[in-house]
């Protein structure tokens, strides 16, 4: 195991968002981890099933380590910084009140940026795949050269009455939702309790925001109250870590019958930065 490696993973054990799921690193190799929580009421969504945020956030550390885990960047690792800049994740099958365990193996290093792969179990059953890009390098200071279109709009956001917590999830991580029809999908989560190790929101944390803010927007769409709904796959892209409250909106991109395609955005709540834009694909039944 690289100092670096192991390093990583105590932080990532002792941050916010990872103590608020139960997660550990269970293993880590040469150029792969483990990372793994077990079942949590607080990971349930409104259906029982564990929330799409969890899985990813495991699959997240799990790259998060793998990353770090060879000689390439264990040595010298000082005044080095990673975070992640992209995730794709596809929901196989879904996992009812049952511990996950997310193993990531790096599939391609270059100088700055690993490419990943995680495999999310549940018990012997995979129940999500993940596609992740890292950098690890020298802290860099990202420019936002177009400002969100949605997110992060005070006005949106001051005009709308407050919903009710629909979720342990939702409740878990503190989001509010502020709106939830067919024009527009818009939430809020606190920093405080979903840092990541920098002291950021963690990606986790903002990936179960979106995959929450998705499926409110879909919701408004659905001709009848749904029996089954499901996140089929994720897809974001994180601009800059985000050092405070975040703004989540998202609005319908198209339906195909039960298949629903929502365009989200995530940016600092006080106006500002962005934070990540992402496309959620989801089934109602």
């Amino acid at each position: 195991m690289s100092e670096a490696a192991a390093a990583r993973a105590s932080a990532i054990e002792r941050c916010g968002w990872a103590r608020r799921l139960g997660a550990h690193v269970a293993a880590i190799g040469s150029g792969n981890a483990c990372v793994e929580a077990d079942y949590r009421d607080e990971h349930s969504n409104t259906f029982g099933l564990v929330h799409g945020g969890v899985a990813a956030s495991l699959a997240l550390w799990a790259g998060d380590v793998a990353s770090w885990s060879s000689q390439r960047v264990s040595t010298p690792a000082a005044g080095l910084g990673g975070r992640p800049l992209t995730l794709h994740i596809s929901y196989l099958e879904v996992a009812r009140e049952e511990s996950l365990r997310a193993t990531a193996t790096v599939l391609q290093r270059g100088r700055e940026v690993v490419h990943l792969r995680a495999d999310v179990l549940a018990s012997t059953r995979t129940v999500a795949q993940a596609l992740m890009t890292y950098r690890i390098g020298p802290p860099q200071q990202a420019q936002i050269l177009s400002p969100p279109a949605m997110a992060g709009d005070s006005d949106v956001l001051d005009a709308i009455e407050h919903l009710p917590k629909v979720s342990p999830f939702i409740r878990t991580c503190g989001i509010r939702l502020h709106r939830a029809d067919r024009d527009l999908a818009a939430m809020t989560m606190p920093l405080a309790g979903n840092e990541s190790a920098s002291g950021a929101l963690d990606e986790g944390a903002l990936a179960g925001c979106i995959d929450t803010c998705a499926a409110l927007a879909c919701k408004a769409f659905h001709d009848c109250a749904p029996t089954r709904a499901a996140t089929l796959s994720l897809s974001a892209a994180f601009a800059a870590p985000l050092p405070g409250d975040v703004a989540v909106t998202g609005r319908l991109d198209a339906r195909d019958g039960e298949i629903f395609t929502t365009r989200v955005e995530a940016a600092a709540a006080a106006g500002g930065g962005a934070g990540a834009t992402a496309l959620v694909t989801y089934r109602f039944a």
